[in-house]
């Protein structure tokens, strides 16, 4: 049997809120670690994300560096690695030529050179091919001008043709970082103009597995045989019902995938969202103090003096406070005027004057302005 374990979407310098995640992915990333050493895995396959942006800070370089020496060189298992979105594909790349003799395999930008990494085990060969995050127009690039190539369902179709074409046993695997489409989104991850429309689950026919990353959710895309690993963290709000984990699997003699487990990971500190009035939420707080990461969403509908520094009090890393008032939505509003002509104190006021039948007090507006101010930011320049 061929043993597989699948990662993915590390994104390694992560911030959150402003608060870096480094010690976090630290103590998920020695959990990995562990794990080969427990279940003794075949390969380590990592889908992509292993950054949160193409030039990483060096700290996170460093943990990188740790993981892929600790598992390729100290314990000898062949690690497969491909560039995500996040990352830059040329970075990732770099000095593959000189891990060409060691089991660490990294696949930069994409080519028409599509070499699998060949292994065997007791059944016969089987083979790894890398498929980083697509670009259409540098697969055209890659392939020739007259390939039929304009989007990001044509650039996987005809990436995977290569495959099949260039492979030479049945039990061939996929590592790819793409959108498949049916796969369920979260906040923190990001879409890219060129690859927004996804690609059908089909286009990744006649695998005996593809190990995906993108999509920070754990989840199978149709078929058992295609999955996404999920991130190792939360890293948003939507995400805070999910349980990180990495994907261990085992494929047969006859290229068919006859194991599938999640491993559960354990953070450090969990992200959870807090409901209720600010006083109840001070007295849970108070009762049960946490280390967690913490998103505040309070009932209350006028200012609490010091709320964030009184909150931190017993939840340290409480990380955001937005009142749940903003989150309502009344699709039968329609404003008394054109609400291009007015500021968006105005609206907030007519829009308050409408559901309340009472004008907002200066607190309240006040709230408002700073919560719109901070939504502002993050669009920006915010997560994902």
């Amino acid at each position: 049997m061929a043993k597989i374990l699948h990662t993915s979407d590390w994104h390694l310098g992560f911030s959150m809120r402003e608060r870096r995640l480094h010690e976090d992915q630290v103590h998920v990333l020695e959990q990995i670690i562990q794990m080969v050493r427990d279940h003794k895995p075949d390969v380590v396959l990592i889908a992509g994300d292993i950054y949160d942006r193409p030039v990483a800070p060096a700290p996170s370089m460093e943990l990188f560096d740790h993981f892929i020496s600790t598992v390729g060189l100290e314990l000898n298992t062949p690690v497969v690695v491909i560039p995500g979105n996040h990352d830059s594909a040329e970075r990732i790349g770099h000095f593959r030529r000189l891990l060409n003799n060691t089991p660490v395999h990294l696949v930069g930008k994409i080519s028409a050179d599509l070499t699998p990494l060949v292994l065997e085990d007791e059944h016969g060969p089987y083979e790894i091919f890398g498929l980083p995050y697509l670009y259409p127009a540098h697969v055209k690039a890659a392939l020739g001008e007259d390939s039929q190539v304009k989007d990001a369902e044509s650039a996987t179709q005809a990436m995977v043709k290569r495959i099949h074409e260039t492979a030479t046993t049945d039990r061939r695997v996929l590592v790819a970082h793409a959108f498949v489409m049916g796969g369920q989104v979260c906040d923190s991850e990001q879409n890219i103009v060129g690859n927004v429309t996804g690609v059908p689950a089909d286009v990744f026919n006649d695998f005996s597995y593809v190990a995906l990353g993108h999509l920070h959710r754990p989840q199978k895309i149709g078929s058992e045989r295609v999955q996404y690993s999920g991130s190792i963290l939360k890293y948003s709000a939507s995400e805070v019902n999910y349980t990180k984990s990495v994907n261990l699997l085992e494929i047969d003699g006859d290229g068919k995938m006859s194991h599938f487990e999640r491993l559960p990971l354990t953070p450090i500190r969990d992200l959870r969202v807090v409901t209720g009035t600010f006083e109840e939420i001070l007295k849970e707080a108070g009762e049960n103090p946490s280390e967690d990461f913490i998103l505040a969403h309070i009932d209350d509908s006028h200012t609490i003096p010091n709320a964030m520094s009184r909150l931190q009090a017993h939840y340290p890393n409480c990380l955001h406070i937005r009142p749940t008032f903003l989150d309502k939505d009344d699709p039968d509003y329609v404003a008394s005027s054109d609400v291009r002509n007015k500021n968006m104190k105005e609206v907030f006021t007519e829009f308050w004057q409408l559901h309340n039948d009472e004008v907002p007090g200066n607190d309240l507006i006040e709230l408002f302005q700073e919560a719109l101010t901070q939504a502002e930011k993050e669009a920006r320049g915010g997560e994902g």
